[in-house]
């Protein structure tokens, strides 16, 4: 009978709970460990806009306050309701599962998140205060 690791996410509400524990605590290792590779060259290009983000005094704690998900054969999406320091709100992850293991997928099409981020950090506070 094969075993599976305990510390395995099963689901992929498991996984998404496991990776956003591990961004609130700012290990980007074991949140990587639950990517595809693409979401990982997501985080890697984000990585450390995020890490910074997290790393205020009281901002690292992440809560999902909800969370449900779809699953259609070896895909899922799964929408939750989280709050962080600042704000509450929704995230959408989508998951594949890859030998058996669910793990979070960036998107072909990273349109909408990269509007979401262009309306979080706009173009004049990434490189500094704009001159008026």
């Amino acid at each position: 009978m094969a075993c599976q690791p305990e510390s395995e996410p099963l689901t992929p509400a498991d996984t998404v709970r496991a990776f956003v524990q591990h961004l609130g605590s700012q290990n980007m290792a074991e949140a990587r460990a639950l990517c595809t590779p693409a979401k990982q060259a997501y985080l890697d290009a984000w990585g450390s806009l995020l890490v910074d983000s997290l790393a205020a005094p009281g901002s690292s704690t992440i809560n999902i306050l909800s969370l449900s998900c779809e699953l259609q054969g070896d895909t899922a999406q799964c929408i939750s309701q989280e709050q962080d320091a600042y704000e509450t709100y929704t995230a959408t992850y989508h998951l594949l599962r890859k030998s058996g293991r669910w793990l979070i997928h960036q998107p072909d099409s990273p349109t909408t998140e990269l509007k979401q981020s262009e309306e979080m950090w706009p173009a004049d506070s990434l490189s500094g205060a704009a001159e008026k």
